[in-house]
């Protein structure tokens, strides 16, 4: 499934110049690590708009700044957006700011997220589960009916790359002690899992996976001709565990300098998500290839399937509960 050999070997930029001519992305998390060097390679290559999705508006004003500075005589329109995943009235202005003030969106790059190691929790659930889970989510179901209607009117294929991780493939054995039929509300049970918080974004990255791969089951790309593929940048050298404690960080600060993939390099697999095309519809990326092979038995096959329907329906009341009818719109456009 994983070799560390995978980490050292150079990638490749597999989005093209012609992919991005004309075309308007958005960027969540665009303010610093993969989003911020995602959102500058977009602008090198041409994009008409990117949209960056931030949650601090300074601090995506001083990237964009930053992409000016880099990017010499650009053409691309950057426009820094606020969305705030911890908040759900956040995340629905958001998605009816892009159906009011954009005429098309070609690709959005699903990657802002936490890592929390402490307990907190934030629209009545814990953070990480809000953030990663539930407020990712949301915004692609409350996006998707706009973007079928972009494909559909200027017959084109939008895409929609979730950034996972590879950890959720080793979250399994915390995930499996929930109760399935009420996943949610048993994570949310502080005396039960506060001392497992180490483990919580990895279950909450598996969770997500979990939710992305049924969407895209239910929404076939040939009906919808919206992609929706996960991608797996691998270890980078980002701030993502600022909030874990001294001793992790310091240990895996040694395995960055020693493995880890720059935010640069770690974008080029967000990149590949958006030019991978109908075959990636549904699948596992990494390493700017379509890996499904990589993806555990035990998710594709066994209590996989049953634990990601349960994943979804319960999910989906979420969703419909904090914005009545968006999985049903976004199911049936």
């Amino acid at each position: 499934m994983f070799s560390l050999g995978s980490l050292f070997q150079s990638l490749p930029l597999k989005l093209t110049a012609e992919q991005c001519e004309g075309r308007t992305f958005i960027v969540t998390g665009a303010n610093s690590g993969l989003g911020l060097a995602c959102s500058q390679r977009l602008v090198q290559l041409g994009a008409a708009r990117v949209v960056m999705a931030v949650r601090n508006l300074d601090s995506g004003k001083a990237a964009k700044e930053s992409i000016d500075a880099t990017v010499a005589n650009h053409k691309s329109a950057i426009l820094v957006w606020h969305v705030d995943y911890a908040s759900h009235d956040s995340v629905r202005d958001f998605a009816k700011k892009v159906e009011i003030e954009l005429d098309r969106v070609d690709g959005l790059v699903a990657n802002a997220g936490v890592s929390m190691h402490h307990w907190q929790e934030v629209e009545g659930l814990e953070s990480n589960l809000t953030v990663n889970v539930v407020s990712n989510m949301l915004l692609l179901v409350l996006l998707l009916p706009f973007m079928e209607k972009c494909a559909k009117r200027l017959k084109i294929t939008p895409t929609v790359s979730v950034v996972g991780s590879m950890s959720g493939f080793y979250a399994h054995e915390p995930l499996f002690k929930a109760d399935m039929q009420d996943v949610f509300n048993d994570l949310n049970d502080q005396k039960k899992w506060e001392s497992t918080m180490v483990s919580r974004y990895s279950v909450s990255k598996l969770i997500l996976h979990f939710a992305a791969r049924e969407l895209a089951f239910r929404k076939p790309v040939d009906h919808s001709r919206v992609i929706i593929n996960v991608v797996n940048p691998g270890l980078c050298k980002t701030n993502l565990l600022r909030d874990a404690s001294a001793m992790l960080r310091f240990n895996l600060s040694i395995v960055k300098l020693i493995a880890g993939r720059s935010s640069e390099e770690g974008s080029r697999t967000l990149l590949h998500g958006l030019a991978a095309g109908e075959a990636s519809h549904g699948k596992y990326l990494s390493e700017c290839e379509i890996k499904e092979d990589s993806v555990p038995d035990w998710i594709r096959s066994g209590e996989g399937p049953t634990w990601q329907t349960a994943i979804w329906e319960q999910l989906a009341q979420r969703l419909e509960e904090i914005q009545p009818g968006c999985v049903t719109q976004a199911l049936s456009v």
